[in-house]
């Protein structure tokens, strides 16, 4: 207690009232075989007769969950609903900012000559062996020893190249069933892609 300031007594009365609660609460829930911290628990919900609130509903807003049933109002305060739909629209917000210069990634087509991350600085050439019916982006590409790896779309590149040469068993080698044209004796690949089209790593 403060001398000569008779108003701070009561607020000292309650802080040594509370003190002295608290010890004997939890000793006699020790002493009946009861969990401690449940009764801390039951104590904090229960509504204070002068103010008519209880300890968490002055502290959170609202009661905290005990193993007595409690209707979902109580355990909500009254600007949760508020709070959850401006947190919402704040992710759409930031959504619609994040994806203003992206572009939809075109699909690989099949037999596209692709390079293939294979581990953390190898690229190697490979081909699309599967897509479109694969979740997250993914393709299923070929390796030129005939293995068969499953990718997502940010772990391969387009790729210009002539088609992959499969290796088989026996030494014989096949080659991939790209179609290809000639320009004057020379073999060029024709890709399946427009010549307009252009990577984008923006997704």
């Amino acid at each position: 207690m403060y001398p000569y300031i008779p108003k701070s007594s009561k607020y000292t009365l309650q802080t040594l009232e509370t003190g002295v609660v608290m010890p004997q609460l939890m000793m006699k829930a020790s002493e009946s075989g009861g969990d401690p911290l449940l009764a801390l628990l039951d104590w904090r919900n229960t509504p204070a007769e002068q103010l008519g609130a209880s300890p968490a509903q002055l502290t959170f807003g609202r009661l905290t969950r005990t193993r007595l049933p409690t209707p979902d109002v109580l355990l909500s305060t009254p600007s949760a609903a508020a709070a959850q739909d401006a947190l919402t629209a704040s992710k759409h917000r930031q959504a619609s900012y994040y994806n203003r210069g992206a572009k939809k990634r075109p699909t690989l087509p099949v037999g596209q000559t692709l390079r293939v991350r294979y581990d953390d600085s190898d690229w190697r050439k490979a081909e699309v062996a599967r897509a479109g019916a694969l979740p997250h982006r993914a393709y299923e590409v070929r390796f030129e020893d005939g293995t068969t790896r499953r990718r997502t779309s940010r772990h391969v590149r387009f790729s210009s190249e002539s088609p992959i040469v499969i290796r088989s068993d026996d030494g014989d080698d096949t080659s991939s069933s790209t179609p290809t044209k000639r320009h004057g004796g020379r073999s060029e690949t024709t890709s399946p892609l427009p010549a307009s089209f252009t990577w984008s790593h923006s997704q």
